[in-house]
């Protein structure tokens, strides 16, 4: 369980410690994640693989000879067998069958996007530069302490380079793979993938062992 230390000025980010990691780590977390936004286009190829090793005994379709979870192109994400699990169209997300499920929301105030559930309203997943949340991360007038405390309680994944870590990087839990840069990619690719991975929206969830 993360406990918080004591918080310290990172230019206008704060940073915590916790039971895990040390006030350095939070500190080049925060300060490599604020260097660089996604914005690639949506219309190539990108290959979701997974962290498990004996995957790299296969061979499929994507590169370095591994087994691609997902094939994420600008219509549609297939999985390893070619079936489409999720279709996009513009700014909405619809199951395999095209009945539309969630439609992003951009903040441009904060420069996070969202994706909201078509029925409801409400915010399933948020994204801001390299990291995705849970839930909607609207964090104004909120104090510096309060937004740092609302990020860290709601992180659930990081995208640093080609790597996708569950929680912070810092962790060091690396639980899927990019055939290119993730953190490169546009905010809705990178909410894509969380939709994919969490199973909401009509994604499929991490695949069964």
């Amino acid at each position: 369980m993360r406990k918080l230390l004591p918080l310290f000025t990172l230019s206008t980010v704060l940073v915590a410690g916790c039971s895990q990691a040390s006030e350095e780590d939070y500190q080049w977390e925060f300060r490599d994640g604020l260097a660089q936004d996604g914005n690639e286009s949506n219309s190539d190829h990108l290959f979701i693989y997974s962290s498990d090793e004996e995957q790299k005994a296969g061979t499929g379709t994507g590169t370095g000879g591994l087994i691609p979870i997902w094939d994420i192109n600008e219509y549609t994400v297939t999985n390893a067998h070619g079936g489409i699990v999720l279709r996009m169209d513009g700014a909405n997300v619809a199951d395999p069958r095209g009945n539309p499920t969630c439609r992003r929301k951009i903040n441009r105030a904060d420069k996070t996007t969202s994706l909201v559930d078509q029925r409801s309203g409400e915010a399933i997943f948020t994204v801001w530069r390299r990291w995705a949340f849970a839930g909607d991360m609207d964090m104004t007038g909120l104090s510096c302490w309060e937004q740092l405390q609302m990020m860290h309680d709601n992180i659930l994944y990081t995208y640093k380079g080609t790597k996708m870590y569950e929680g912070f990087s810092f962790e060091d839990n690396v639980v899927a793979y990019g055939s290119k840069s993730l953190q490169c990619q546009s905010r809705m690719r990178k909410l894509l993938v969380t939709t994919l991975a969490e199973g909401e929206c009509g994604g499929p969830g991490w695949p069964e062992d």
